[in-house]
């Protein structure tokens, strides 16, 4: 399960939700998602270095290690770890520790819901 807070009707508010269909189904209507999950895959190195990763690092002084590398388009639709690593290095030229591989599924799960339903591509934040 991933706990995902949901803005809505000027309150937030925290819920446990086995998917990302089963929030949006919930909460149509709200104006705001946020996510502990990458939103926006990168799918080169010009679109990893736009990603909120590295200034999040930067402000976390001592716990930049906790903030891990958002995975690649292309190597988290890849079911083994082997062949995801190695598409990771060659489009982005970086490495997939265990944690990220660890929550690939919900990320590809994520990236998939948007894909498939774009009206919530402004909705659903990082």
């Amino acid at each position: 399960m991933g706990c995902f807070l949901a803005r809505f009707m000027r309150r937030y508010g925290f819920d446990d939700y086995c998917d990302i269909s089963e929030l949006m189904d919930k909460h149509h209507d709200a104006d705001c998602f946020l996510i502990d999950i990458p939103v926006g895959l990168p799918e080169n190195i010009q679109d990893e270095s736009a990603r909120p990763d590295r200034e999040l690092r930067s402000r976390l002084k001592g716990k930049s290690s906790s903030v891990f590398n958002t995975p690649c388009r292309q190597a988290v639709y890849r079911q083994d770890k082997q062949d995801a690593k190695a598409l990771n290095l060659q489009f982005l030229s970086k490495g997939l520790s265990e944690q990220s591989l660890g929550f690939s599924p919900k990320i590809r799960e994520v990236d998939q819901f948007l894909f498939d339903n774009p009206q919530f591509i402004d909705r659903l934040r990082e």
